[in-house]
């Protein structure tokens, strides 16, 4: 997804937390979109019985900072 993202040369960004409180909330997955019908939600804090397959919390900054600090890459952000 990352190299599809990069390749489409924007994308949209979302954010899933445990909380709606911001001053409690932790981050556990986000949502990618390029196009319409092409998104992709990336689980990594997720902790429950039949939690997804998901990266560790400390894998996902690593993976996505090359993508997210690319200035030819567009980013259209919500939340």
């Amino acid at each position: 997804w990352i190299v599809r993202l990069r390749v489409a040369g924007r994308f949209a960004l979302d954010n899933e937390t445990d909380s709606l409180d911001p001053m409690q909330a932790v981050l556990i997955g986000l949502r990618f979109a390029s196009e319409v019908g092409c998104a992709a939600y990336l689980p990594f804090g997720h902790d429950y019985p039949s939690a997804p397959v998901q990266l560790n919390r400390g894998q996902a900054p690593s993976l996505l900072q090359p993508l997210l600090e690319d200035a030819a890459v567009r980013k259209v952000g919500q939340h």
